[in-house]
């Protein structure tokens, strides 16, 4: 009787080598607690009512488990309207490093456009509380109200503010004093709570493409040795 070669199992084995030798996208987290509320940003939603949230700049510590690529306290601005934080929760946020794939900023021009709002006046923003409402107003115009929005008197974001107008007003145009200078931004990012935007060194590494896979290697070397044990038996038998 002939011996039949093994090649539905080997074939199986190789595929399931090669894919375990390919890259999985990993995603990186931070377990952060809010030590503060905020600051109070006065506005009109939609050109209703004046209200008056929470926003930033916000201080938080970190919680375990410790993610050691970012500091153990950082401070970070509010990109997310429709949900909220409080003070001494603790949320663990997904850390988004192409701030463009942000839910709440989503195209590569308001990404580019926030950026230079931090570039300008992100050190400004934390020297009061006046300068830190205007400039949470003005990110959340950009935010919700487009890339190249800068006026507050239509969409979501409407108020009055002298000090987010003239932000706005100034982007696009020339500037000398670059406060990300050794900087860049990430977005923390959560299905269920506030999202936030956060400032940190050039040295901090982005998430991980991939993580190592299992052996992919001994699995396919698996696979190749038994379609060449199954051809060895075939030949025996016809031998």
């Amino acid at each position: 009787m002939l011996v039949r070669p093994a090649r539905p199992l080997a074939a199986a084995l190789a595929l399931l080598g090669l894919m375990a030798a390919a890259p999985r996208a990993s995603a990186e987290t931070i377990n952060l607690t809010l030590n503060n509320s905020g600051t109070s940003v006065t506005y009109r939603p939609n050109g209703g009512s004046s209200t008056t949230v929470n926003g930033g700049p916000f201080h938080w510590t970190q919680s375990a488990p410790l993610n050691a690529n970012y500091a153990t306290a950082v401070t970070t601005y509010c990109i997310d309207l429709d949900q909220t934080v409080s003070t001494g929760g603790t949320y663990t946020y997904t850390v988004q490093t192409d701030l463009k794939l942000a839910p709440t900023i989503g195209t590569a021009a308001k990404a580019a456009v926030i950026t230079e709002l931090f570039d300008r006046y992100y050190n400004t923003s934390l020297t009061s509380a006046a300068s830190a409402a205007a400039f949470q107003l003005a990110l959340w115009e950009l935010v919700y109200d487009g890339a190249t929005s800068k006026s507050l008197t239509a969409g979501r974001i409407q108020g009055s503010n002298s000090l987010t107008t003239s932000m706005l007003n100034s982007l696009g145009g020339a500037y000398s004093t670059h406060d990300l200078a050794g900087y860049h931004l990430v977005a923390l990012v959560s299905g269920t709570k506030q999202d936030q935007i956060m400032v940190v060194p050039d040295y901090c590494p982005p998430p991980p493409s991939a993580v190592p896979a299992p052996p992919g290697v001994v699995l396919a070397g698996i696979g190749f040795g038994s379609l060449l044990l199954g051809r060895l038996r075939f030949r025996k038998a016809r031998a």
